[in-house]
């Protein structure tokens, strides 16, 4: 940056971000060689590599996604209630497999009896076929 010859307030201005924005980019990704954009980069992506990580593993965070899909909210809801309401960024496929992997006594389907092919009982249909692809009611992944 000051190899430009540019101070923090003008590259600031140009970005059109606080000041304060500038200075906390070079102090996380400064080396011993100065800013190097490149380098920055790639600093950058593992930090949010490993955040995501921890984030996701939290027991806090765990134990509200449970308690969601235990009043029937989808992993839709959940994501987006997530983000607004605590500033977590979480897919709702990975809220979606996390659910999969929670379900006690599940069976595979291979091993599902052969009249639930023929879906002449209510239980038997794809609750998400009932919903539909665009739905917004909370079975609709389900």
């Amino acid at each position: 940056m000051r190899k430009e010859g540019h101070a923090q307030n003008a590259i600031a201005a140009n970005l059109e971000v606080h000041p304060s924005t500038i200075s906390r980019e070079l102090g996380r990704n400064q080396g011993q060689r100065g800013y190097r954009p490149r380098q920055a980069q790639q600093k950058s992506q593992q930090r949010r590599h490993e955040a995501a990580k921890a984030t996701k593993r939290a027991p806090p965070l765990l134990r509200q996604i449970e308690e969601k899909l235990r009043h029937q909210w989808s992993p839709e809801q959940i994501s987006g209630w997530l983000g607004r309401a605590g500033g977590v960024s979480l897919s709702h496929e990975w809220i979606y497999q996390y659910a999969r992997g929670q379900i006690r006594n599940r069976v595979s389907i291979e091993q599902r009896p052969a009249v639930v092919d023929k879906k002449s009982r209510i239980g038997d249909w794809e609750i998400d076929l009932v919903g539909g692809a665009n739905s917004t009611a909370p079975w609709s992944l389900w």
